[in-house]
């Protein structure tokens, strides 16, 4: 089921745990972290992975707000890859890598990790993935534990998720409207069939 794990509610850290948060609180957390970084000139130290099950027009509205900010570390990540063959079976088994590609954003979510680990990051913004599945936890734990701020937007629960400051749902698939550039660089649209549960919003609304 799409609705299994779902993340639902907006969450922010407050003394060591994650407690029940509201979009206008989760959201000036963020902006307040960006500004801050800002005022000291330290955009260098955000990083900004996004996941490429994202749409092709969520993808480009990330890539131009963070930048229009001036942040320069945005890369995209897919998941772990799987099997292939030699028809219709990809190893990689995001629906848009094609379209990060062609927006020109590098899948190199583990220069980002290793920036962390270094303690050279103090912030990194991650939408739509599970870091872990890729990485395993134990990386993932040790690059993420240095930070001061890490936000996780994202549709299901994962290994991440409890690892961050603040926690943003975003809709899956079904509850979205756009497009995906898939394998053989077709543009394929989809249309929602439901309104995203709960406190969910679409991955664009949560940018906008």
């Amino acid at each position: 089921s799409i609705d299994q794990h779902r993340l639902t509610a907006v969450q922010a850290r407050s003394g060591n745990g994650l407690q029940p948060s509201t979009w206008e609180e989760a959201l000036t957390m963020v902006a307040e972290a960006i500004t801050r970084m800002k005022q000291a000139n330290q955009l260098d130290r955000i990083g900004v992975i996004l996941s490429t099950h994202l749409t092709n027009e969520e993808l480009y509205l990330a890539k131009r707000l963070f930048g229009e900010i001036g942040i320069r570390q945005v890369v995209a990540q897919s998941p772990a890859p799987g099997e292939s063959d030699s028809l219709l079976l990809q190893a990689d088994r995001s629906p848009n890598a094609r379209g990060a590609q062609a927006l020109g954003l590098k899948c190199d979510g583990a220069s980002l990790l290793q920036r962390a680990a270094r303690k050279e990051l103090s912030m990194l913004y991650v939408a739509g993935h599970d870091l872990t599945e890729v990485y395993g936890q134990t990386a993932v734990s040790e690059a993420l534990a240095p930070l001061d701020v890490l936000v996780f937007q994202g549709p299901s629960v994962n290994a991440s998720a409890p690892l961050a400051h603040v926690v943003l749902p975003s809709a899956v698939y079904a509850e979205k409207d756009g497009t995906f550039t898939n394998f053989q660089g077709r543009v394929q649209r989809i249309r929602p069939a439901f309104p995203p549960l709960r406190q969910a919003k679409t991955d664009a609304e949560i940018l906008l």
